[in-house]
């Protein structure tokens, strides 16, 4: 009130945007709502709940036998496992599970997937480990558990607007002679290690970060057939002027971009790919190398973290990850090595 009794007029506040403008969209109060942190510091009931809701998801938490699926069970406390009164198998809150033959304690399992994914562009092992607080083999092999998971999240993608095809070539290059007059052009495909070189194929969307698809080839003419696939016909498809791209013509709408002229004429470009490129190389210089064997779980990695950009918070990053452990056969059981995980 005034002095003279009339009502002071006050500026309602602005409602805060949820970001704001030149704000990162991580950083958005809306968008912090959870911090790995939280599952360690979590309380033990509450963690057990939403363990059993992830590992039972059909029953909402309720436990059911990964054997025949019935949900009549005997409670073991001693043992921690449950007695199927149908088929009489005994299981565990794991099993089923891609962790079914863990020797690390839930809540460690649920903090190193938060601290995984919560990074921007990569998490190497040696950072991982000691956040974990475990051995870097412990934690190489977690990491590549949860790229499983980063692949399930993302192996239902449906094409729904038009895309950009390209493809980069990876390893393969020769360690620079010491004088620089005897020093090759690494760029040429004479002076590189034909066995070695990897070379990656997107397809992504024009517009949005939704649609994201990569795979590993030879090269890129054995990628055609992939392409013409995966791409409804109704679709347009942008690529630059390799001759091995031309037969997609005879099934979809095909545009090229010649990049000797320029990168972008009218609306004739491949940039969408060419970001996913960018990033991912950042990431690789995060790895310092990238082995041979696993390229493809990595490529998997970085098409997750470049679509979960879209998620509304950090928890929906979290769950999105989390809710396919018992989706997710573990290949990283047993004597993998010498698998297919390295063939």
């Amino acid at each position: 009130m005034n002095n003279d009794g009339c009502t002071a007029k006050t500026k309602s506040r602005p409602l805060r945007n949820p970001t704001r403008k030149g704000q990162h969209y991580r950083m958005a109060s809306a968008y912090r709502n959870f911090r790995p942190v939280d599952i360690a510091t979590m309380p033990k009931r509450k963690l057990h709940k939403l363990w059993m809701k992830l590992a039972f998801p059909l029953t909402g938490g309720e436990p059911y036998c990964p054997r025949c699926g019935s949900v009549r069970y005997t409670h073991i406390k001693t043992r921690k496992q449950y007695r199927c009164r149908d088929c009489e198998h005994r299981y565990s809150n794991t099993s089923g599970t891609m962790f079914a033959c863990r020797k690390l304690p839930i809540r460690d399992i649920l903090f190193g997937i938060a601290e995984f994914q919560d990074e921007e562009d990569a998490c190497t092992a040696h950072s991982f480990a000691r956040k974990m607080g475990v051995s870097y083999k412990t934690a190489w092999v977690m990491a590549h558990k949860v790229r499983q998971l980063m692949f399930a999240a993302r192996s239902n993608i449906l094409i729904t607007e038009d895309v950009a095809v390209d493809g980069a070539y990876f390893g393969g290059v020769l360690r620079n002679i010491n004088v620089k007059k005897n020093r090759n052009d690494h760029r040429l495909k004479k002076f590189r290690h034909q066995n070695k070189k990897k070379v990656v194929v997107i397809v992504k969307g024009r517009i949005t970060n939704s649609t994201i698809l990569a795979r590993e080839f030879v090269s890129e003419a054995e990628a055609v057939d992939w392409v013409r696939g995966c791409v409804p016909k109704d679709k347009k498809i942008f690529t630059d002027e390799a001759n091995h791209w031309n037969s997609l013509g005879a099934s979809h709408e095909h545009h090229t971009i010649n990049h000797k002229q320029a990168y972008k004429i009218g609306d004739n470009d491949t940039n969408a790919a060419e970001s996913f490129f960018s990033t991912f190389r950042v990431a690789s210089k995060v790895y310092r190398s990238v082995s041979r064997g696993y390229f493809t779980a990595y490529i998997n990695e970085q098409v997750w973290r470049r679509t979960a950009k879209l998620a509304r918070s950090n928890l929906d990053r979290f769950l999105d990850v989390v809710s396919h452990i018992r989706d997710v056969v573990n290949k990283f059981r047993g004597y993998w090595q010498f698998g297919e995980m390295t063939a």
